[in-house]
């Protein structure tokens, strides 16, 4: 796509604010057909008939309005030039060889890139570092082949961890992280969906920075506990975004029936976090009278 440059001090100048609206009007379409197709400058007679250009514009636009200054346009024998187009606007060179180059670059990003030696194919993992120097290793399978995350469960294969309360970052990761898990809020045993994420946080209501961390301490909570035994070999179960949608449910209900539950009280942002809903309403009423709790 080409682009028309206008100076924006082009308003202000008296061969501009001299014309008729009408004029204007035809020496932007004037451009507009330069830039589109390529011809430096230079406007056939013939195209006058498609911008509908009208005779008494096109002679303002031919005259020299401002005394010792030259025509916004010139006559020559095939229509009318631009005057100082070139010195605005890329010619039909610099246009054509910048295309060229683009259609090189989108080809050679196209071209497919070598992941590793024949050593490291034959090797079943690969291990791969997090930007804290943490080694973690992800099944060679699921890189090359973007396996699901059903299948990954079903090979009981290490899925990468993120840092707690962030997603995967692919500058650090690179192509090691599977492209499923790139649009994942927090990932373990049972990813959580960034957009389930968002759900919970305007379920939860009220501050969103606090709503947010209330959020994400329960799910990593949530995570944590799946992560050990018992809940370790029990089932989970129906899609990650069922299972996540049964734990809020859980997470919501006790907070009604003060049973026991994973996470904190629902918008509670306190370190600890607080025992139930009462003990966070009275802790909340505590901070407002700026009695400590």
């Amino acid at each position: 796509m080409a682009w028309v440059r206008i100076d924006d001090s082009a308003m202000t100048n008296l061969k501009i604010v001299l014309l008729p609206d009408s004029a204007l009007r035809l020496w932007l379409k004037g451009l507009c057909y330069c830039q589109m197709h390529l011809t430096d400058g230079l406007i056939l007679s013939a195209a006058l008939v498609e911008m509908q250009a009208k005779k008494k514009d096109v002679e303002s636009l031919c005259a020299s309005l401002v005394p010792g200054k030259g025509p916004l346009w010139h006559r020559v024998e095939e229509g009318y030039r631009v005057h100082d187009y070139d010195a605005y606007n890329d010619s039909k060179a610099v246009v054509e060889a910048r295309k060229a180059a683009d259609r090189d670059r989108k080809k050679r990003g196209r071209q497919p890139q070598a992941i590793g030696s024949e050593s490291d194919m034959d090797s079943e993992r690969t291990s791969i570092r997090t930007p804290a120097g943490l080694p973690m290793e992800v099944p060679l399978d699921s890189v090359l082949l973007g396996t699901s995350a059903e299948d990954q469960r079903s090979k009981n294969a290490t899925v990468p961890r993120s840092f707690p309360g962030r997603r995967h970052n692919p500058g650090a990761l690179g192509a090691a992280v599977p492209r499923e898990h790139l649009k994942h809020a927090l990932c373990g045993r049972i990813c959580l969906h960034q957009a389930k994420f968002d759900q919970f946080v305007r379920k939860v209501g009220g501050r969103d920075d606090v709503a947010d961390s209330a959020v994400r301490q329960w799910a990593q909570a949530v995570l944590d506990a799946w992560d050990r035994p018992p809940l370790l070999e029990q089932s989970i179960g129906g899609s990650d975004f069922e299972f996540w949608d049964a734990r809020y449910e859980e997470w919501k209900g006790g907070a009604a029936k003060g049973a026991d539950r994973v996470g904190p009280p629902r918008g509670c942002n306190h370190k600890p976090w607080c025992a139930d809903d009462a003990a966070h309403t009275a802790r909340r009423m505590a901070e407002r009278r700026q009695v400590p709790a």
